[in-house]
């Protein structure tokens, strides 16, 4: 069985440039992300795989049912709207 994670929206940083740890997330993007397939992952699965591929990634909210969640990446570039991650049973 195979399964995909699209990022549906990213949402850019308000500044980029300046690190979370003085400024309290602005340097953080965003992003919303759509889970297909067969079955859908749960919230470990989900946080794990996309961990193995987005640097300095977190689960923020996923709902198992409906396949939708938001995803923070702290201090660095959340993939673009339409990425497509796919991946096999895990």
């Amino acid at each position: 069985m195979s399964y995909q994670i699209e990022i549906t929206r990213k949402i850019a940083a308000t500044d980029g440039h300046l690190p979370s740890q003085f400024f309290g997330g602005t340097g953080c993007d965003r992003g919303l992300i759509l889970v297909t397939g067969d079955r859908r992952p749960s919230f470990e699965e989900v946080s794990k795989y996309l961990e193995d591929e987005i640097v300095d990634f977190m689960l923020v909210n996923y709902d198992q049912e409906t396949g939708e969640g938001d995803f923070l990446v702290v201090d660095g570039d959340a993939p673009e709207s339409g990425t497509v991650y796919i991946f096999d049973d895990i």
